[in-house]
């Protein structure tokens, strides 16, 4: 069942923190391996076999991962005719929660989507 929350951006944004195990507001982080800010990974949407309905993308992208509905479009376009795209830069631990969503909306959808991160170089 897919949920959508109508709280504010702020507050959804938080909730969606503390899901992914981030520690709250003021409350010092854990840092990267040098001690500065965690490592940044980029979140890749990937069609799995042939041009999947834009639909369901779009519905992950802006649930998910709260795109806009024109960027969650453009973003389920290039996936759909390219095969991926990138989602944007997050730290580590919440692309992690992020991957995990979206392999859990895909598969209650039946739908061929895959979602894999990398590390951000520099």
């Amino acid at each position: 069942m897919l949920v959508i929350h109508l709280n504010s951006p702020k507050t959804v944004f938080s909730e969606f923190l503390q899901e992914a195990g981030a520690p709250a507001a003021g409350k010092a982080g854990k840092a990267g391996k040098k001690g500065g800010p965690p490592p940044r990974c980029r979140v890749l949407l990937r069609s799995r076999g042939g041009k999947a309905s834009t639909k369901p993308v779009v519905t992950a992208l802006m649930t998910i991962l709260r795109k806009s509905p024109e960027e969650a479009k453009t973003i389920a376009l290039r996936v759909r005719f390219e095969g991926a795209a990138d989602c944007g830069s997050y730290p580590h631990e919440i692309a992690e929660t992020i991957v995990g969503k979206v392999a859990g909306f895909a598969k209650s959808q039946g739908h061929p989507l895959s979602c894999a991160m990398e590390p951000v170089e520099g």
